[in-house]
């Protein structure tokens, strides 16, 4: 992929710069305007800002968290496949599964689910009659 990017640390800001035609081509593909900058990528933390971001720049950013990713792998990448991308997302698999279990395990989270499993216990049986 040949999208090349420059971060402004003043700014905070993401500037994408086209090498090749690449990524134009790809949004060419797919009916959508590239983006001609990125904001910060933290940015899209927030639903709000999330849903108001057009398609293209969401699209943008997440290549771009994808490169990072890849770029903090350290492994060479030949092309990009599916095979890539499913490792990738294996590991975000991972992460949440390993962030999730240690939520559903922890004690304070245990003793709130025993509360509801006990009140939904009590309406359950409850006659209303």
């Amino acid at each position: 992929m040949s999208v090349n990017t420059e971060t402004s640390p003043a700014q905070g800001q993401t500037t994408v710069l086209e090498k090749d035609g690449v990524y134009a081509s790809l949004f060419e593909k797919i009916n959508l305007a590239p983006a001609s900058s990125l904001g910060d990528i933290n940015a899209f933390l927030d639903d709000a800002a999330l849903s108001d971001a057009p398609a293209g720049e969401r699209l943008t950013a997440a290549m771009q968290v994808f490169m990072d990713c890849i770029r903090k792998s350290g492994q060479q990448v030949e092309k990009l496949d599916k095979t890539l991308i499913d490792h990738h997302i294996a590991e975000l698999d991972y992460q949440i599964s390993r962030q999730l279990d240690a939520v559903m395990h922890h004690e304070a989270f245990q003793k709130v689910e025993s509360l509801w499993r006990g009140l939904q216990q009590l309406v359950d049986n409850t006659d209303y009659r």
